[in-house]
């Protein structure tokens, strides 16, 4: 890629936050769960962790791995984030987007997409388990 291309993206993503280069929405979604765990440790001591390969591992279709698994592989499997020991019940499904239509939360409209993300976290929690979704937009903070 030229180096007046790179320049020329960077000033779209200054001026209007877009990008005109693809995104690895992978690696986006790996980072922002790495960014968040680090986060989680500093607010809230222990070591959280990124879930090696998160990607429902035990979720959605793949609830039935839980049968041939122990409490603790469910455990680190839940999630996008490995809580640490002092949070054993703890499931934190994280999600990093491009945009999300805030204003309609605001005049109680249905999201269709945190309804998803909502019905995700559902999915992966247990009975005894407290489930938080925590997400992050384009160019806004965590």
């Amino acid at each position: 890629m030229s180096p007046l291309f790179r320049i020329i993206n960077t000033i779209i993503q200054l001026h209007s936050g877009d990008s005109i280069l693809p995104v690895n929405g992978k690696a986006k979604g790996n980072n922002g769960e790495r960014i968040l765990a680090k986060i989680l440790s500093e607010y809230l001591g222990g070591s959280f962790v990124r879930v090696p390969n998160s990607g429902a591992f035990i979720g959605g279709k793949n609830q039935t791995r839980k049968d041939t698994l122990s409490v603790t592989q469910i455990r680190s499997s839940k999630g996008d984030i490995i809580p640490p020991d002092d949070y054993p019940n703890l499931v934190v499904e994280c999600k990093f987007y491009k945009d999300i239509a805030y204003h309609s939360l605001a005049v109680d409209q249905n999201v269709t997409l945190l309804d998803t993300w909502i019905k995700e976290l559902e999915y992966d929690c247990d009975e005894n388990d407290f489930g938080i979704l925590c997400f992050k937009t384009n160019n806004r903070k965590w």
